[in-house]
């Protein structure tokens, strides 16, 4: 199985990656650049909520936010 990795979206404070994993598998993760302050825990909730609503959103796998 090959793997891919293809930045897909670049801002100020974080990088949006797809990660293609072959057989028509693919991931999206957005990471947080050093010094940006983007809050994902929330966008997380968001997703999940909106998701118990029966709309159709991005399925969040896993969420690390490093909290000061």
């Amino acid at each position: 199985m090959s793997t891919t990795n293809r930045v897909i979206d670049e801002g100020a404070e974080s990088i949006v990656t797809l990660i293609t994993l072959g057989d028509d598998m693919s991931t999206v993760t957005k990471t947080r650049k050093p010094q940006g302050k983007t809050q994902y825990l929330f966008e997380a909730f968001s997703y999940k909520s909106v998701a118990e609503l029966g709309s159709h959103v991005p399925i969040v796998i896993h969420v690390n936010e490093n909290q000061l």
